[in-house]
């Protein structure tokens, strides 16, 4: 088996491992209570949402990448739900259910933003 698959298994095992701990210890009432805590959410969702891309397409400007490059760049950008949140959080010593609620949040709520910027993305190369 070459190394990089191996290092590919691992990573997965590692991170589902990471996942299943940090996700064991926040219970369903603690995530339903980070849902309803809407401010915390929207702003959450404007980092995530408004400001990361912004930011990804001011420095996509300012270092006048090509368009396939900027392409995935602003996917990446536009798909929050990195499951390395929560146990960062555990490290740090901070909310640990909090993290999970909102990892969950914008992991649900990706599937959909990226499918319209998807649609919006093949619009704008057919018609722009």
């Amino acid at each position: 088996m070459p190394v990089d698959r191996l290092i590919n298994i691992l990573v997965t095992i590692t991170l589902i491992e990471m996942m299943v701990l940090i996700g064991l210890r926040a219970t369903f009432a603690e995530l339903v209570q980070t849902a309803r805590n809407l401010p915390l959410v929207a702003r959450v969702v404007a980092a995530n949402y408004l400001f990361v891309p912004g930011v990804a397409v001011g420095l996509l400007i300012l270092f006048d990448t090509a368009p396939t490059v900027a392409a995935g760049f602003l996917v990446l950008a536009a798909c929050p739900g990195a499951p390395f949140g929560p146990p960062f959080a555990g490290i740090a010593r901070a909310n640990v259910p909090v993290a999970v609620g909102l990892m969950v949040i914008l992991a649900g709520s990706s599937a959909p933003i990226s499918n319209s910027f998807d649609k919006s993305q093949s619009n704008w190369r057919c018609h722009g």
